[in-house]
């Protein structure tokens, strides 16, 4: 075949092997990040927020007894994850293992989204270079999204309105496009309040690109049909329960008074946003004390400065716009203003949503709630390394290893002292249903970071009652008729022999495993109505902080 024309066939055979090379990076670079995934899911092991990652799994068992269950958790947090995980369970049977696939899955769709975003709004070669922190991203953004607990399918659905809202900017509406961004919107306002940032960045921005889309009301209908069609289950919920989820949803309440706005910024700007991309706390590092967390610490301050001078090249990609020196031309070339507005747009909102409303004025394991800003972190630094890379290669792969070493050495690894201990408390919970089992026990009562789990892990054969935080009813779900034989259940045998004296109950004491203990109890009783007073009487005199 003859190459076009203008180019020689030296020249054509030397674009298409480049463009082979960049295709073999993509493809081993997206590899990478499924299996990075993948190894730090299995062998598979307690999450820091296991109770609460469980609780997709029982979800799950609601929908497999065709149930319809609209949130994973309260009003706030879609039930998207539990459908994905009842049909693994229906493949693969009720796990650990096919419970930690959900994220694994999400996590993959969200690489594959965002890599899509970043092809639509940068050049090639900055988009591979995006792809490379997309794959090995931040510490807390992995460890927020590797987790079954809601965060990976609500990050999946941001991204997927971005890419979506891109292709339509770049490539043109249609009514395919505008369908699909029209149910990923829907799909994301079921799924969590937290997708608001980066639609309302999107439609903005879009419509700021393309503004013959205010003269074609039938796409913007067939936008909105999708939208319904996506929120449906929301939609169904709230006219059924009158708005629930702004009653009972704190992020859809604004700020306690100009006092709490400004504690928020001030959190917003001092933790949240570093936390982000230098995690200290929320990626777990405190737990890391081997020769690689020696190593991340240390690179703490350099990667800092980095991220740093990405962010200040960011803010000043507007005022280099139309200048004619060869640095603002290669600026342009890397990011031109449309991309520039988008992610700037993504940052106001999640700034302003994390200010004004009262769930920024939680403290604590908050990052969360402005991951979305992670999405705008690899274009900032693939921007950066690009230029960098046009002067200097060498100096860009070293600049690159840095963050990545940075980022490697956070990750809990199979083989680190934190990884082994949660792979052993996963045990410890195997042999205290096993214990369960043979003692013949159908109902226990617990601390709920104990107690609860025994739910999914038995496949709900053993009732279990926590006592406070009973999500999901199980207490009232339960068949008012059965008779249950009870223990207690706790990870110290201390805690269950005072909780019994309280009690005023009798019973024997066994080990399960080292930090779970059951007192079987001596009696248990004979009707309905005694049974309900000793539940009562053992939820009164619970004070297990567990």
């Amino acid at each position: 075949m003859d190459p076009p024309p203008g180019l020689s066939p030296s020249a054509s055979a030397t674009r298409g092997a480049r463009l082979d090379a960049r295709s073999l990076a993509v493809l081993g670079l997206l590899l990478a990040g499924l299996l990075l995934r993948i190894v730090l899911t299995f062998p598979v092991h307690k999450y820091m927020g296991d109770a609460d990652s469980l609780l997709t799994g029982m979800r799950a068992f609601q929908v497999l007894r065709g149930e319809t269950p609209v949130f994973f958790s309260g009003v706030r947090i879609g039930s998207l994850e539990s459908h994905v995980a009842a049909g693994l369970f229906l493949f693969l049977g009720a796990s650990r293992g096919s419970l930690a696939l959900v994220p694994v899955l999400f996590g993959f769709a969200l690489l594959l989204v965002l890599y899509g975003l970043y092809r639509e709004l940068f050049p090639p070669g900055v988009a591979l270079w995006a792809l490379l922190f997309l794959a090995l991203p931040s510490p807390a953004f992995l460890s927020w999204t590797y987790m079954p607990d809601g965060y990976a399918a609500t990050l999946f659905l941001c991204g997927a309105i971005l890419w979506l809202a891109a292709l339509l900017a770049r490539r043109g509406p249609s009514p395919t496009r505008i369908a699909l961004f029209g149910i990923a919107a829907g799909l994301g306002w079921w799924q969590s309040f937290e997708t608001l940032g980066v639609l309302g960045a999107a439609l903005v921005w879009l419509l700021w690109s393309r503004p013959e889309l205010w003269r074609r009301p039938r796409l913007l209908a067939l936008g909105l049909a999708g939208f319904g069609l996506g929120a449906f289950p929301w939609i169904a919920f709230n006219i059924v329960w009158h708005l629930k989820t702004f009653r009972n949803n704190y992020a859809a309440r604004p700020a306690h008074g100009i006092a709490a706005i400004a504690a928020n910024a001030r959190y917003f700007l001092t933790y949240s946003l570093p936390e982000v991309v230098t995690p200290v706390r929320e990626a777990w590092t405190d737990l890391l004390h081997d020769a690689g967390a020696g190593l991340h610490h240390r690179l703490l301050v350099p990667v800092r400065l980095l991220f740093a001078a990405a962010a200040l090249l960011f803010l000043a990609v507007p005022a280099l716009r139309g200048r004619k020196d060869r640095w603002s031309r290669a600026v342009a070339r890397a990011i031109g203003l449309s991309p520039w507005l988008l992610f700037a747009l993504v940052i106001a909102a999640y700034a302003a949503l994390n200010i004004f409303s009262e769930a920024g004025e939680t403290r604590g394991i908050s990052v969360r709630y402005v991951l979305p800003l992670y999405f705008v972190v690899p274009g900032m630094l693939a921007v950066l390394l690009s230029l960098v890379a046009a002067r200097s290669r060498a100096l860009a792969g070293l600049l690159a290893s840095a963050i990545l070493l940075f980022n490697l050495t956070a990750y809990h690894w199979p083989g680190r002292a934190s990884r082994e201990a949660w792979r052993e408390e996963a045990g410890r919970d195997d042999r205290l249903v096993e214990l369960l089992r043979r003692r013949t026990i159908t109902g226990v009562v617990g601390g709920y970071w104990t107690a609860y789990p025994v739910n999914f892990l038995s496949r709900e054969r053993i009732l279990a009652l926590p006592c406070t935080s009973d999500y999901y009813d199980y207490r009232g779900r339960r068949p008012p008729a059965r008779l249950y034989r009870w223990a207690l259940v706790s990870k110290w045998p201390a805690e269950l022999d005072a909780w019994a004296v309280r009690a005023g109950v009798t019973g024997s004491l066994e080990l399960a495993a080292p930090e779970r203990a059951v007192l079987v109890l001596t009696a248990n009783p004979a009707d309905p109505a005694a049974q309900e007073r000793l539940l009562v009487r053992l939820a009164g005199t619970c004070t297990s902080p567990d």
